[in-house]
C-alpha cells in the first residue's frame, strides 16, 4: 500500500469528542451575541502544536484575516478545558523535524474530525446556508499542511475557490490548456463532477495532463473513459477519475457529487488499481493513494 486511510484511535476519538463539544459551546455563545451567521470558522493551533483555539469571521469582515476579526478568539473558556487531554497526546518538543510533520498532520486530523462531527449535526446549517460558511483547520504561523483538511471539510463552490486563490498557503494548480481546448471541442459530452474532490479540481482546470503521465479526466472525457473500461459493470459503486498512462487507473467512490459531511473522509479517498483487474472491492485490493486529490496533484 502506498498509504492508508486515516482512522482515529480510541484515545484520539476522546479528544475529537471533547473538542467538538467545546466548539459547540463556543458557537452557542456566538449565537447569543449576534444574529449574523459566521463566514469562516477555524480551529487554530500553533507552530508548536498547543491546544487549539476557535476563530470566526462574520460577513463584511476579511474572511482570511482572523487577527482583526471581532471574534479572533471565541469561547476560549470552553476550549481551555481541553488542555490536559491535548497535552496527553504527547510532547511535540521531543520530536525531530520528520516526526513533527507527522504529528502536525495527526493533530490537524483530530481538529478536522471535530469540525466534521459538528457539521454532520447541522451546526453550520444545511443546503445553501452551509455553502455560505467555510470550515478550516489552521496553524499560526500558517502552514501548507492545513490545505487538505480544508478541502475535505467543504463543498466545492465559490467560497472554497476564493480560499484556494486568495488564502491557501500551498501553490495552486494552473489551467491545463490542453484539457481546456479538449473541453471546448466537446460541448455535447460534458458531465457533472461525480465527486466533490473532482468538482474542486474542475473549478480550476477541466482535467490535467502531467509530465509524468498522470491524467485526470475532465467533464468532456470522464464518461467515455468509464464506458471504455466498463467500470459500472466490473467496479460498481466506483468511478474512474484518471490513470497513470501505464495501465493503472485512479478510482473514487461514485455517487458522492453532492457534498455530505457524513460521507467523509472516505468520499475523498483515491485508490490505484490495474485497469485490467477492476472489481467491486476497490478499497480492499487497490492501493490507497490520497484523500486530497487536489493537493496530491499540486505535489506532483
Amino acid at each position: 500500500m502506498s498509504g492508508t486511510a486515516w482512522n482515529p484511535s480510541p484515545t484520539e476519538q476522546q479528544v475529537i469528542d471533547a473538542l467538538s463539544e467545546s466548539v459547540h459551546h463556543a458557537l452557542l455563545r456566538l449565537r447569543e451575541e449576534t444574529d449574523e451567521s459566521p463566514r469562516t470558522v477555524a480551529l487554530v493551533t500553533t507552530g508548536d502544536l498547543l491546544r487549539p483555539y476557535l476563530s470566526v469571521t462574520l460577513p463584511g469582515e476579511n474572511p482570511w484575516n482572523f487577527a482583526d476579526a471581532r471574534y479572533a478568539i471565541l469561547g476560549d473558556e470552553h476550549l481551555a478545558k481541553l488542555t490536559e487531554q491535548w497535552d496527553l497526546l504527547g510532547d511535540p518538543s521531543e520530536l525531530g523535524l520528520a516526526d513533527l510533520d507527522g504529528e502536525l498532520d495527526r493533530r490537524l486530523r483530530l481538529m478536522e474530525q471535530a469540525l466534521r462531527d459538528l457539521d454532520c449535526a447541522g451546526a453550520f446549517g444545511r443546503g445553501e446556508a452551509r455553502r455560505q460558511v467555510l470550515l478550516l483547520t489552521e496553524t499560526m504561523p500558517p502552514d501548507p499542511a492545513t490545505s487538505g483538511s480544508t478541502r475535505r471539510l467543504n463543498p466545492a463552490g465559490e467560497l472554497l475557490q476564493c480560499w484556494i486563490e486568495q488564502a491557501c498557503e500551498e501553490p495552486g494548480l494552473s489551467l491545463d490548456l490542453v484539457a481546456a481546448e479538449e473541453l471546448s471541442d466537446a460541448p455535447d459530452q460534458l458531465v457533472p463532477a461525480p465527486t466533490n474532490a473532482l468538482a474542486q479540481l474542475w473549478g480550476t482546470s477541466p482535467g490535467l495532463y502531467l509530465a509524468d503521465g498522470t491524467t485526470i479526466y475532465g467533464p468532456h472525457s470522464l464518461a467515455e473513459r468509464n464506458e471504455t473500461f466498463e467500470v459500472a459493470e466490473y467496479a460498481p459503486g466506483w468511478v474512474l477519475i484518471g490513470d497513470d498512462s501505464g495501465g493503472i487507473g485512479y478510482l473514487m467512490r461514485a455517487g458522492r457529487a453532492i457534498f455530505d459531511p457524513t460521507h467523509e473522509p472516505s468520499a475523498s479517498d483515491v485508490y490505484a488499481l490495474d485497469l485490467g483487474a477492476l472489481e467491486e472491492d476497490v478499497a480492499g485490493i487497490g492501493d490507497w493513494v490520497t484523500d486530497d486529490l487536489y493537493g496530491w496533484l499540486v505535489r506532483r
